[in-house]
């Protein structure tokens, strides 16, 4: 077994950023709030108008469901069109093949809400360190 450098094994002494300290804190309050979520179906409705859905209850942290609201709110959507996709996405009710388990629609939301957050602060940056070059060359 390969020894790893003594530095990557102690903790970091500084103290934590207020961020950090917030969502630490968050973590303290993580008790599950379930929610109903109507999940459409890709096959319903097809030439009869609106699509049929499914209502699956849903547990999540309040933070998450704050976040799912958010992301629905900036992306013009619903909370039930974004689970919808979601469901689609993982194949909802189908093996996992690569693990022969279920998908958790659960666990599928609380992925996407950091994946979603996390490519919105790097575009953010992104943004940022391009509008910093533009007005330092003029």
């Amino acid at each position: 077994m390969t020894a790893l450098p003594s530095d990557s094994l102690e903790f970091r002494r500084e103290v934590p950023s207020s961020l950090l300290l917030t969502v630490l804190d968050a973590t303290l309050e993580c008790e599950l709030v379930a929610r109903n979520v109507y999940v459409r179906s890709e096959l319903a409705g097809v030439g009869y108008g609106q699509p049929e859905s499914h209502r699956t209850s849903v547990r999540l942290a309040p933070y998450m469901w704050d976040a799912l609201n958010e992301i629905a709110r900036r992306e013009r959507m619903t909370v039930d069109d974004i689970c919808s996709h979601i469901a689609r996405r993982i194949g909802w009710r189908s093996m996992n093949p690569s693990s022969g388990q279920q998908v958790s629609l659960a666990n599928a939301i609380r992925v996407f809400s950091v994946v979603y957050f996390r490519h919105a602060a790097e575009e953010a940056e992104r943004l940022a360190a391009a509008y910093r070059v533009a007005t330092e060359s003029n």
